[in-house]
């Protein structure tokens, strides 16, 4: 029963992600190298100028791929002597008819031995007609550095590289993916490049949706840095220490100030009640599904004994900041979603995840159960899937450098070998887009090895991912943050650039999980239509058919955006049945839905509908004994049956059955 709970929601994150498909794209180049190298040829000393051929080699890899073949590039290693500057490349050709806006695409691999000295690195490099591309700042796509003779094997996991190219001329191109190897010196220092699903077509759109810019334009960096400082100002959020229960509560108050009804979800750990804190935006149109956006409030330094020092202020005061921020957002009213959203602030994270897993545990079989019955209401909507935030400030690469490294980014991570790994990549690359659309200034790369957080908890019951300053495993856990579970983790160790780099987080989550739930911001009046507003004229007054809430007023009909407004008919003609004596009615279904241009009702019988006529003159009938009533101006009349005429513009004399027109013919009577 879990599982299909589970499975539902995937199924729905699955729908929600294909609402609104793209147009077809224009696809010039796409290789996945399923059987082989898909066109493409390897190239000694591709990049950089290198002139060492003997140390670079490339290969097509059966199941090297992302999901089965791939290119591999092999560099260095061969012998133990000293080698400067080695690179290799796999390159095709493509051509255009007329220029192109397009992007590139690919997913890449990078690998480094163990052996390799701190001044020794590997590049993911690629070029277009020979300009090399690469994160923003840099000539490169991903860079890892050794960590001096006998560290530890290293590597990116599989990451998927995007970007624009700009308008290509018409003609040939030609594209180079492979990688670069500054420096080795010994027989066991190489570096592998893989590469897979490289595509080449038209850019796809980004920053479009006029709802999610202004949730963007409402996130405040210096708020954002200040819930940081608030946070961090408790001294620590150990578990076992009042600073816990403090932060707990200021969180609560927090929330409760942007609105929102907060609760607590209670569990035991080592014999004491402990909570996680959190708040629900329900949806609109679907409450029974949800999208949690989460951070783990407690903090931790085993170097300070009893947890009394452990400030945490990336770990993890910069994830519930975001978490903060997000929920501060999509607070107002004028903000809706479809599905619900809900965030949640973990407790006991550091002593391994335990809020998170009790959470799961007990309301797992709770997804999606209306309670009460018939309320509307669903305690524990369906799980979308997860965003989790685990210390998103600090990127100096590894070995730390005293400042922010040039390629820093958001490592956005996804675990493939999870039961929903499948959906968690999509879930990763929707986060992907929305920075590519929306983050100001810092890009984004994918990444498979998703770790150590309590999003891990969710793993196998729902797609889940985590947001992080680095890869957990391979960066984070390799000593790639200095103050990581330290004394040291107070907010004067964060340079400016370093907060400018969470709140690109900020950013990138809520454009993904406004995108996810269809966000949609009901400014009224600004003669924008969103799909809760039925009309918007430009303004607020009411009385001109559109109202101060952008809802149509009775009696009247409204199109376009902005809204033109016009009265709708008359509710009733005027006169009675004969059969019934009830009002004969054109039928008006509701505000804002006006009558077929000549329907009629007649008591409380079904709506006919009469079409054409002759001239713009029309004949209606009630439909007591009538099957069909043809387009023409002379009707058969029924047994019992009246008719009346009716032109646009002009009047009917009820008495007779006939209009009084200006028109000068005879055929507008009725029998």
């Amino acid at each position: 029963m879990p599982k299909r709970a589970g499975v539902r929601a995937s199924i729905a994150l699955v729908a929600i992600l294909l609402l609104s498909p793209a147009a077809a794209a224009s696809v010039v180049l796409d290789a996945r190298f399923a059987t082989g190298t898909d066109g493409f040829a390897f190239i000694d000393d591709a990049f950089a100028g290198t002139g060492e051929p003997s140390y670079a080699s490339g290969s097509w890899l059966a199941s090297g791929g992302w999901l089965d073949g791939g290119l591999e590039v092999s560099l260095g290693g061969l012998d133990g002597s000293t080698v400067n500057g080695m690179s290799g490349g796999w390159r095709a050709t493509f051509s255009l008819e007329s220029p192109e806006e397009l992007e590139l695409t690919l997913r890449y691999r990078l690998t480094t031995s163990a052996d390799y000295d701190g001044d020794e690195y590997g590049l993911v490099m690629v070029t277009l007609d020979g300009a090399e591309l690469g994160t923003i700042g840099n000539s490169y796509v991903s860079a890892l550095f050794g960590n001096g003779d006998g560290g530890i094997e290293r590597s990116t996991g599989w990451r998927r590289f995007r970007i624009p190219l700009g308008t290509l001329p018409a003609g040939a191109h030609t594209l180079t993916a492979g990688g670069y190897n500054n420096k080795k010196n010994g027989t066991g220092e190489s570096t592998q490049i893989l590469i897979d699903e490289v595509r080449v077509a038209t850019a796809e759109p980004v920053g479009m949706d006029p709802s999610v810019q202004l949730l963007i334009d409402a996130l405040d960096p210096t708020r954002f840095r200040q819930n940081v400082v608030t946070l961090a100002d408790f001294g620590t959020r150990f578990w076992t220490q009042q600073g816990n229960l403090d932060a707990g509560d200021w969180i609560e108050a927090e929330l409760a100030s942007y609105g929102y009804v907060v609760e607590r979800h209670t569990y035991t750990f080592e014999g004491q009640p402990r909570d996680s804190i959190y708040a629900t935006k329900p949806g609109s149109v679907r409450p029974d599904q949800m999208l949690i956006v989460s951070a783990h409030m407690d903090s931790i330094n085993p170097g300070s004994g009893d947890g009394s020092v452990a400030p945490g202020a990336d770990d993890d005061a910069s994830g519930t900041s975001l978490v903060l921020e997000v929920a501060r957002v999509f607070a107002p009213a004028e903000v809706r979603t479809a599905s619900s959203l809900r965030f949640i602030l973990w407790n006991n994270e550091e002593t391994g995840a335990d809020g998170s897993f009790a959470y799961v545990a007990d309301r797992l079989a709770l997804q999606g159960i209306e309670e009460p019955p018939a309320s509307g209401a669903y305690p524990e909507p369906l799980w979308l899937g997860i965003y989790q935030h685990d210390m998103i400030l600090f990127d100096h690469g590894l070995p730390p450098q005293p400042d922010q490294i040039p390629g820093a980014d958001i490592d956005i991570e996804y675990q493939a070998a999870s039961s929903f790994g499948g959906n968690a990549i999509q879930l990763a690359e929707a986060a992907l887009a929305a920075n590519v659309a929306y983050a100001s200034d810092y890009p984004a790369e994918v990444g498979s090895e998703m770790d150590f957080t309590d999003s891990i908890a969710f793993e196998d019951d729902c797609p889940a991912v985590s947001l992080r300053e680095n890869r957990r495993v391979a960066e984070i856990g390799q000593g790639s943050n200095p103050h990581w579970h330290a004394a040291s983790d107070v907010v004067a160790a964060y340079s400016d650039a370093d907060f400018l780099l969470g709140f690109n987080t900020v950013q990138t989550t809520v454009a993904a999980a406004a995108e996810l739930v269809e966000a949609t911001v009901n400014i009224c009046g600004d003669g924008i239509l969103t799909p809760f507003q039925p009309c918007d004229d430009g303004g607020i007054e009411p009385g001109d058919g559109c109202d101060g809430e952008c809802q149509i007023e009775a009696g009247w009909t409204c199109v376009g955006a902005p809204s033109s407004c016009a009265v709708c008919r008359p509710d009733d003609l005027g006169f009675p049945d004969p059969a019934t004596s009830d009002l004969i009615a054109w039928s008006a279904p509701g505000p804002g839905v006006c009558a077929g241009e000549f329907d009629v009702a007649r008591g409380d019988l079904a709506t006919l509908a009469v079409t054409g006529g002759f001239f713009g003159a029309e004949c209606l009938a009630d439909d007591l004994a009538a099957t069909q009533i043809e387009e023409t101006a002379e009707p058969t009349p029924g047994n019992g049956f009246w008719f009346m005429v009716r032109v646009s513009g002009d009047s009917w004399d009820p008495a007779t059955g006939t209009v009084v027109a200006t028109r000068d013919t005879g055929l507008l009577a009725c029998p």
